[in-house]
């Protein structure tokens, strides 16, 4: 993560020079390039937060981000799994048999 995505990011630039504008890109181009950008961020977020606790910068920038989020996404009825009311009918007997058992 730290080799591929991290630091070819966000290694030129001193830590306390970071602000949420150069965050808020580098998050963006994650999100276009990666299924996971969220763990990217986090181990970045990670770093920040031991820089906190360094007091080498006052405030984590990355919390601050706003998450970009996939809209395109359609939701595909069939990976939906509900119950008929029927079939919860016979879940629940079963549930209730199998809890007197």
């Amino acid at each position: 993560m730290f080799k591929n995505h991290i630091l070819p990011a966000l290694g030129e630039y001193k830590i306390d020079k970071i602000n949420v504008q150069v965050c808020q890109k580098h998050v963006n181009e994650w999100f276009e390039k990666l299924q996971k950008y969220r763990i990217v961020k986090s181990y970045a977020s990670k770093v920040f937060d031991y820089a906190v606790t360094l007091e080498i910068i006052s405030d984590n920038c990355l919390k601050r981000v706003t998450m970009p989020k996939n809209l395109e996404q359609p939701i595909d009825d069939e990976k939906i799994n509900y119950y008929t009311k029927e079939q919860l009918i016979h879940f629940l007997k079963c549930l209730e048999n199998e809890k007197k058992l």
